[in-house]
């Protein structure tokens, strides 16, 4: 029933085509040429949700990859100049990232939507804040517990708010250190997952990112692969 409300949502949500605000834009992709996490550059990477579980509640607009340079996606990890983090930008992408606040579990309960793909949306895993050079810099096979955050925006003027798993990003917010960690692996030469499991909560606020919106259970898992 979710995987059918889900493309129903795809086909009557509208997606916001805008450019990225100053909020989503991040740190931006670096000079430099991409791959060794030393270079000043980026590296493109595609994105997959797991999706097929069922119990997510965060994955992607129709359970395909999120691939950079496709369809206006920005996927890609950052150099050590560009502070080894994993980007996924979709504010000039006709894609959109589904968000299911479901499972209230503390801090009262006042979700922005009960479950919607949101075109004007990004994740950052923040995994510069435990490993030296970021994701790069971990070796196959070793797993970190890294802050992450995903942003989203409505587009109504507010400006965007977000779904922190325990992200000190953006400085005072009410959801600092309220939250579990994610876990991210490193799978192989050229691949890494990252995950909430059932226990892991998020903290979420309202748009704006200055009101609370609640702790959530936020399960999901993603793979990242260096493009070819």
């Amino acid at each position: 029933m979710r995987q059918t409300t889900r493309w129903i949502l795809a086909t009557v949500v509208a997606v916001v085509l805008a450019s990225a605000s100053p909020a989503l834009a991040g740190k931006g992709k670096g000079s430099g040429g991409p791959g060794d996490g030393s270079s000043g550059g980026i590296t493109p990477v595609t994105v997959t949700f797991r999706d097929a579980l069922g119990d997510d509640r965060i994955g992607s607009d129709n359970q395909t990859p999120f691939v950079d340079g496709a369809d206006g996606v920005e996927a890609f990890l950052g150099s050590k100049a560009n502070y080894g983090n994993l980007w996924l930008r979709l504010a000039r992408s006709p894609r959109g990232l589904w968000l299911d606040f479901a499972e209230c579990v503390g801090g009262g309960c006042n979700p922005p939507f009960a479950a919607a793909i949101v075109g004007n949306s990004a994740i950052k895993v923040d995994a510069d804040n435990v490993q030296a050079d970021g994701l790069w810099g971990m070796s196959v096979g070793t797993t970190i517990y890294a802050p992450a955050r995903v942003y989203y925006d409505l587009d109504d003027g507010r400006g965007p708010g977000f779904v922190d798993f325990n992200s000190s990003l953006g400085g005072k917010t009410p959801c600092k250190n309220k939250s579990n960690y994610v876990t991210v692996t490193r799978t192989g030469d050229r691949s890494w997952r990252v995950s909430a499991d059932r226990t892991g909560t998020a903290c979420a606020t309202l748009p704006g990112g200055s009101e609370l919106a609640g702790i959530y259970l936020m399960p999901f898992e993603l793979t990242v692969e260096v493009l070819q």
